[in-house]
């Protein structure tokens, strides 16, 4: 009995299979009494630490006699041993299985991927992103429909893992689509979109960042007729980042030597600062060359800084889905103005400073949110 009052005062058990027979000391004759001490003990005395599931166990009838009643009042379960018979070890056998069937617990969702980087187009958007830097693994598929490829990177001295992969086709279906897939199957800590977007004139530079915060769809609402003319009501459902994530950015966006070196290893980058941006982005479903509809666009809210067709899909995707929920970002960079002068000149240096951005930022602050999502 001291034995086992030894070990009951140091491990934590399941379960307590106990001879109702059994000496004090080693060296001392058996006795209900010791059994009784024992138990007396795991009552009242704290130091002890109470098994979840007790088992009697006897071949004798003085010890059911001196036990029945304190196994009685605590519902637990008296097996009385024959060499004669297994039913006694059955029923031992049949209380483990019950106890080790009720000690398992449900599989637990946990991340098990670091980041996961998608843009909607394959080039310049996707083919900035594998130029990054690190080094990517070849295309390898997600399932029937979608490849994907893995890399690391390495921030604070530890190596992260990440992936990436690129929409079917622009638009914030593909997009939420996508999204979707990657945080059922990898489950990543952090979901980035690159690419690029229209920004509004005055408000951002070709190449500049735009963090977005909130997002929303400008083309969701109500088309009404009010005094014989055509209206739209605009019903927004504005998504932003998580503060974890924006204040990462913001400590990003203050670095004017990084901003400054960026745009100088660009050959030919055009000759306005580069600078990051956080501010209301708007997404939508069609591509815009169209001065009167940015207008419309501004006055749904006075600080919009861009305009572009995924993120609000992939913002989307992230709130609907189970946890664990990654944190999830949209960094596009400015390519033309959404205006009657839209063209293609500046969408690969837009692309490369998108795909540059998320880069630093993973490279930079990974270990911070690695350690604040567990």
């Amino acid at each position: 009995m001291i034995e086992a009052r030894d070990r009951l005062s140091q491990n934590n058990y399941d379960l307590m299979i106990l001879d109702f027979v059994m000496p004090f000391r080693a060296g001392d004759s058996p006795q209900t009494e010791s059994t009784v001490h024992l138990l007396t003990e795991l009552r009242d005395r704290k130091r002890l630490r109470k098994p979840a599931h007790i088992i009697g166990l006897t071949a004798y009838q003085e010890g059911v006699d001196a036990l029945q009643p304190i196994f009685s009042q605590q519902t637990w379960t008296i097996v009385r041993y024959s060499e004669a018979e297994t039913d006694w070890s059955d029923q031992i056998k049949a209380g483990l299985a019950w106890i080790a069937s009720a000690a398992q617990k449900p599989e637990e969702r946990t991340f098990s991927i670091d980041a996961c980087i998608i843009t909607a187009l394959p080039y310049p958007e996707y083919d900035a992103v594998l130029r990054n830097g690190w080094t990517w693994g070849p295309a390898e598929p997600l399932d029937d429909t979608a490849f994907i490829r893995y890399g690391e990177f390495i921030c604070a001295g530890s190596t992260y893992k990440v992936a990436s992969a690129h929409s079917p086709k622009m638009g914030m279906i593909p997009a939420s689509l996508l999204s979707a897939k990657l945080i059922q199957k990898l489950r990543p800590r952090i979901l980035a979109i690159a690419g690029i977007c229209a920004g509004i004139k005055g408000r951002g530079n070709y190449g500049d960042p735009i963090v977005a915060d909130p997002c929303w769809d400008w083309q969701s609402g109500k088309h009404i007729v009010k005094d014989g003319a055509q209206e739209f009501e605009i019903r927004p459902d504005p998504l932003p980042i998580m503060q974890e994530v924006r204040v990462r950015w913001e400590q990003l966006k203050g670095d004017r030597q990084f901003w400054s070196d960026l745009r100088a290893e660009w050959p030919d980058a055009p000759d306005t600062e580069l600078r990051l941006r956080l501010g209301p982005s708007v997404s939508g479903s069609s591509v815009l060359a169209d001065a009167a509809i940015v207008e419309r666009i501004k006055a749904q809210h006075g600080g919009v800084v861009s305009v572009e067709m995924e993120a609000y899909g992939v913002f989307s995707a992230t709130a609907a889905a189970p946890r664990p929920r990654p944190l999830t970002f949209s960094c596009k960079s400015v390519c033309d103005l959404a205006d009657e002068k839209k063209d293609d000149r500046w969408q690969t240096y837009a692309a490369f400073t998108s795909a540059r951005s998320v880069t630093a930022y993973l490279e930079r602050y990974m270990s911070e949110l690695a350690d604040l999502l567990g």
